[in-house]
């Protein structure tokens, strides 16, 4: 009787191990699943928890869930302190929308570079008062093909200061006077669109297009459009090159540039 328990016993075992040997064969052959689209533009997608997109030039981003995400930028983050929400609101199998909110603080940067001589944005005569701004918009993002997404954004700004600014203090520069207009304009509004996308391989593109307006004391229009080559060297590392074309209306007369892009954006796990 022991005897026939025990192989009872031994069967009952080898059929076990069986099983479980080939449920394990079974989901190790499974393939993982993909990794989520990893973009170098600020989409209305969320990266995944935990994971964070980090840039030189370009805003640097975390997410802390799954439908919010922080932004700020790395170099300025200290002399112009600012904080990005991103907040994802719909999500369906065509597009995703989400809500834009930032603030920043600009006035330790302005009194940073107010000095003579060589160095010297700002004159040291003026008095640079504290001086915030705050944005609030929508992004919607969406994919137009297999790999080539469509972002599109609309932005209203606005600024509060403890004083008005002399308007002779602006720093009348491609890229920085667009993005400091609001300070002595009070509000303004943003409008933009992005394309990125695959080409061939490890490459890829990125086409970005940005107006500004604002309409106190006659409409001033600024506009950015770019073109870049993205070359993703790893799974979560990209190296960013190409070109910027700028049009703004100074305090001097509306002026063309013409600027290189260069950048990277690496995604971590933290």
């Amino acid at each position: 009787m022991f005897q026939i328990l025990h192989l009872n016993w031994i069967r009952r075992l080898g059929v076990a191990a069986g099983l479980t040997l080939s449920a394990a064969t079974y989901f190790a052959q499974k393939p993982l699943p993909p990794e989520p689209p990893y973009f170098f533009s600020n989409t209305a997608y969320t990266l995944p928890v935990r994971r964070g997109g980090f840039s030189l030039l370009h805003t640097s981003r975390y997410a802390i869930s799954p439908r919010v995400e922080l932004g700020f930028h790395p170099l300025l983050i200290f002399l112009s302190p600012d904080i990005e929400v991103k907040w994802k609101q719909i999500e369906t199998s065509r597009y995703t929308l989400s809500s834009f909110h930032s603030v920043n603080y600009v006035s330790p940067l302005l009194r940073t570079v107010q000095m003579e001589g060589a160095g010297g944005f700002v004159s040291p005569e003026f008095d640079m008062p504290e001086m915030f701004a705050f944005q609030n918009g929508a992004l919607i993002s969406m994919e137009l093909r297999k790999g080539h997404h469509l972002t599109g954004k609309g932005l209203f700004e606005f600024s509060v200061h403890s004083a008005p600014p002399d308007e002779r203090s602006t720093i009348d520069l491609p890229i920085v006077f667009p993005r400091s207009a609001v300070y002595y304009k009070g509000y303004g509004f943003i409008a933009g669109a992005a394309v990125e996308g695959r080409l061939f391989r490890r490459f890829g593109y990125l086409a970005t297009s940005d107006a500004y307006f604002f309409p106190k004391g006659g409409l001033d229009f600024f506009s950015e459009s770019s073109l870049c080559l993205i070359w993703q060297t790893g799974k979560r590392f990209m190296l960013l090159g190409g070109a910027e074309l700028t049009f703004g209306e100074y305090p001097f007369g509306s002026q063309w540039h013409l600027l290189p892009v260069v950048d990277f954006r690496w995604f971590l796990r933290i």
